[in-house]
């Protein structure tokens, strides 16, 4: 009997990786691989860039710390807000250029418990820019430089600071009278009474508007701030035959707001005496605008439109807006008119602008003389904020 012998190929379980499989599986390694190539190098770059960031925010602080150990009296204010002092500075690889001014400033800042002080301040204001793979930055820093240097008060006789940082009460009433055959009013207000946890007013805040609601943009205060002894004032450059809305806010001496203000709404101001220029409405539009998103997110989103409506002669008178993005700059525009008489300029939207509320001070000039004429209040929202106003 014969034995026949069969030769059996191998199984489909036995069998390899046929060429168009292994091509697929090589072609999603490399897709992987090139994905996470990009990952790395976006990462490598943000984190370069924030590293960069942190050493100019060192550089920033060593020189204002520079220009806190000059003594007071040696610390030079800059005959301008422009007039900078620039050098560079060399960190690794990277060129960082420093730019700094010191001004004299007035502004009220509360000393620190106990202390007094009996001069003006003077501001640092110092800027770091430079250039790395992502494009340019920078960053700044302003400082209070106060008598003695290196942020010590003097210890002479001078105005007395209060540690209670509670808001002051509001003043106990308001009146407003319009001045007859004119568009002034006079306002007259009485102090709050003595409390044992608010501090006294140490100033008021005069703001005044033709909407009773006082919306964003469209109120206007008086420039100056007043001293406590003064009770009384006389509001000018109103418009003729015009209802106004008053209100009076107390001001601590550490700067402190009262949550209220004592107001006065519906006093209409009388025809105008004379055809001499005057305002009739000063507004911003829009009033609130957010800051771009992506590189340029120092920016705005928008350009904000100032206006101005003028009643009387005008055409002798200069407008011009004042205002700063918080880059501790005051930048100013002339404003250009129109066969309306409404005067009007655009706020640089490109300058790095911070968050918050920004004043815009609105002044005229006319023989050489300025005159202020109206301030506004512009609100600038971060990306994120669906409704800014």
């Amino acid at each position: 009997m014969g034995v026949t012998l069969h030769s059996e190929g191998p199984s489909a379980d036995d069998a390899g990786f046929t060429l168009v499989e292994l091509m697929a599986a090589l072609t999603i390694l490399a897709v992987g691989v090139v994905g996470a190539i990009g990952v790395m190098s976006s990462s490598m770059r943000v984190a370069g860039t924030t590293g960069a960031r942190s050493k100019g925010v060192a550089v920033a602080t060593q020189q204002v710390e520079t220009l806190r150990a000059i003594p007071y009296d040696q610390l030079v204010p800059a005959a301008s807000d422009d007039s900078f002092t620039t050098v560079e500075q060399s960190i690794g690889n990277r060129v960082y250029t420093v730019k700094w001014v010191v001004t004299l400033e007035d502004e009220a800042t509360p000393g620190q418990a106990g202390t007094k002080i009996t001069d003006a301040y003077k501001k640092a204001f110092v800027w770091v820019s430079w250039t790395d793979e992502t494009g340019a930055h920078d960053v700044h820093q302003t400082a209070l430089i106060y008598p003695g240097g290196r942020g010590k008060h003097g210890t002479s006789a001078g105005v007395a600071y209060s540690t209670n940082t509670n808001p002051s009460e509001p003043p106990q009433s308001l009146s407003a009278t319009p001045v007859a055959d004119s568009t002034k009013v006079d306002l007259a207000w009485a102090p709050p009474p003595p409390s044992a946890t608010a501090p006294p007013p140490s100033s008021w805040l005069v703001q005044y508007s033709q909407d009773a609601t006082f919306p964003a943009g469209a109120v206007h205060e008086v420039p100056d701030a007043l001293p406590a002894s003064v009770t009384e004032l006389r509001i000018s450059e109103l418009a003729a035959s015009t209802t106004y809305h008053f209100r009076v806010f107390s001001i601590s001496a550490n700067g402190v707001r009262s949550t209220t203000a004592a107001t006065k709404l519906d006093v209409t101001t009388g025809a105008s005496p004379s055809a001499d220029c005057s305002v009739r409405t000063a507004s911003v539009t829009p009033s609130g605008v957010n800051k771009k998103s992506g590189k340029d997110g120092s920016g705005l989103s928008a350009n904000p439109r100032v206006a101005v409506s003028t009643l009387g002669s005008c055409s002798a008178v200069a407008f011009r807006m004042e205002y700063s993005s918080g880059d501790g700059i005051t930048h100013d525009t002339d404003m250009v008119v129109d066969g309306s008489g409404t005067y009007s300029a655009v706020l640089d939207g490109s300058l790095e602008w911070t968050v918050g509320q920004h004043e815009i001070k609105i002044f005229s000039y006319s023989g050489g003389a300025q005159s202020s004429r109206a301030t506004l209040r512009l609100t600038v929202c971060a990306v994120s904020v669906k409704s800014c106003r």
